[in-house]
């Protein structure tokens, strides 16, 4: 890997242990070749409603970044597997299974993975799918969708007692459901790629006992592929 391409991977590197990571897919559904390894590194601008307020109570300009990097190893001709970044603290795992021939131009993969953040005690489950078709040597459209269901064992909950006549919510168990819908270009290069996605999460359910909500969610990303 040239100089300069090693210096981005160690700032997008520094990015996702600031401000958490695993937020977008950044991959079609072309499999990794066998006994190939491949990396990548992304940034992502998140927007909602929580990072609005946030960006109105502060001049922070990092409030909606957030960055990810990973591998993905390629373990025959459908299947590879991947490793890659979550949350400050932690990684996620998945693999997906190229249901065509490596060679066709249409690729279509279904996905599943795990994840575990130290920081709030995180787990993340997730089960999906991604098509993709390689329009030529040079572009790459592909499209996912994944439902990832969140289970928080450490987030902050209220220091203060709760008001007189009420009580705070128990676990229900149930975790916190996400819908992801991705939507994004591969730009092959010799050497390495470009990818752009837009993605949107559709919230499902929410466990109110964690004391964490996830709400509906724009993201945009763009990573190197090398």
């Amino acid at each position: 890997m040239s100089r300069p391409a090693l210096e981005l991977a160690a700032a997008t590197g520094l990015l996702c242990a600031l401000w958490g990571c695993s937020t977008n897919l950044f991959q079609t559904a072309h499999t990794t070749p066998p006994g190939r390894v491949r990396g990548n590194v992304g940034l992502s601008y998140l927007a909602n409603r929580v990072t609005a307020e946030q960006r109105r109570s502060g001049p922070n300009p990092f409030v909606s970044v957030a960055g990810q990097a990973g591998l993905r190893v390629g373990l025959t001709e459908h299947l590879d597997l991947g490793l890659g970044s979550f949350e400050i603290e932690g990684a996620a795992l998945d693999a997906k299974y190229n249901l065509f021939d490596h060679d066709r131009a249409w690729a279509l993969a279904p996905r599943v993975g795990a994840a575990y953040g130290l920081n709030y005690r995180t787990f993340r489950a997730e089960a999906g799918g991604i098509a993709s078709y390689r329009a030529s040597r040079l572009v790459e459209p592909y499209v996912g969708l994944t439902f990832a269901n969140y289970w928080i064992g450490k987030y902050t909950r209220p220091s203060e007692p709760a008001p007189a006549g009420s009580h705070y919510a128990q676990r229900r168990g149930s975790g916190d459901g996400v819908l992801e819908l991705n939507f994004g270009v591969e730009l092959p290069s010799k050497h390495y790629a470009t990818l752009l996605e837009f993605s949107h999460w559709f919230v499902l359910q929410d466990d109110p006992g964690d004391f964490y909500r996830f709400v509906p969610t724009n993201l945009v990303g763009v990573a190197m592929r090398f």
